[in-house]
């Protein structure tokens, strides 16, 4: 039987602005933003401080990830996403920390 070789491709870097949009929909999905929310500000201060709390060892579930997203998201909690969830806090936590070293 032949042997099907698959190509060695080396990862896309993801651009600045998808790395935003996956995040800012991962935090739509389970914390219930609207549809508007996070926009690019918010995202930028959720960066910031998830980042500054994750040095500091403070974020430890994603309760404590969701009480920096209600913080700049007044949404938060509003909309239902079923079926939609299958992403976790390491997840978010790399997001958030990828997005503020680019920047």
């Amino acid at each position: 039987m032949p042997v099907t070789r698959i190509s060695q491709r080396t990862p896309r870097t993801p651009k600045k602005e998808s790395v935003g949009m996956n995040l800012s929909n991962e935090i739509r999905i389970i914390f219930g933003t609207n549809s508007i929310e996070p926009n690019k500000d918010q995202l930028r201060y959720i960066f910031q401080d998830v980042r500054k709390q994750n040095e500091q060892g403070s974020i430890k579930s994603l309760h404590d990830f969701g009480q920096i997203v209600k913080k700049y998201c007044p949404s938060a909690g509003t909309c239902v996403y079923k079926g939609l969830d299958n992403s976790d806090l390491n997840t978010l936590i790399a997001l958030a920390i990828q997005e503020t070293q680019r920047s």
